[in-house]
């Protein structure tokens, strides 16, 4: 497994973020779940690209071509809020192999009750490091705007 995406949706944005720790970086999420939030995993199994390195595409296409979604306001990962599964056609676009789980929000409360905050803390920061690090210069960004354009 290459990491996830976790997407998370309220009535006014999406946000998308990645991890290779799933169950520790959504505990800092999770505690502003509410009964209008929904939220997916998209676990990342194709080896082509890493979580990271797909974040940072999605931010580069929406901001400069509105795919898959419409950035919101100048946020770098929010977005106008829109159907799920213009993201999936995007990474099918991408031949990217995956698995989108939709979240069940209580049940993930419950199992991230165990997680202290400390260790979804560290996760974070490591996510966070790992996004600034990725590197699209390697990526063939006109193949990429073929597949997902036209």
């Amino acid at each position: 497994m290459v990491g996830n995406l976790i997407v998370i949706e309220k009535p006014k944005a999406i946000y998308i973020t990645a991890t290779t720790d799933f169950n520790k970086r959504i505990k800092k999420y999770i505690k502003h779940f509410d009964s209008q939030t929904s939220a997916w995993s998209i676990e990342i199994i194709s080896l082509e690209y890493t979580c990271y390195e797909l974040n940072k595409l999605i931010q580069y296409m929406s901001r400069n071509y509105n795919i898959p979604f419409w950035v919101h306001e100048k946020e770098t990962n929010q977005y106008i809020p829109d159907d799920i599964s213009r993201l999936c056609n995007f990474l099918n676009a991408l031949s990217v192999e995956y698995k989108i789980i939709e979240l069940d929000v209580e049940e993930f409360k419950k199992l991230t009750d165990e997680i202290i905050e400390s260790e979804s803390n560290d996760v974070t920061n490591h996510d966070k490091l790992q996004e600034n690090s990725a590197n699209l210069s390697n990526i063939n960004m006109a193949n990429i705007c073929n597949l997902v354009l036209y």
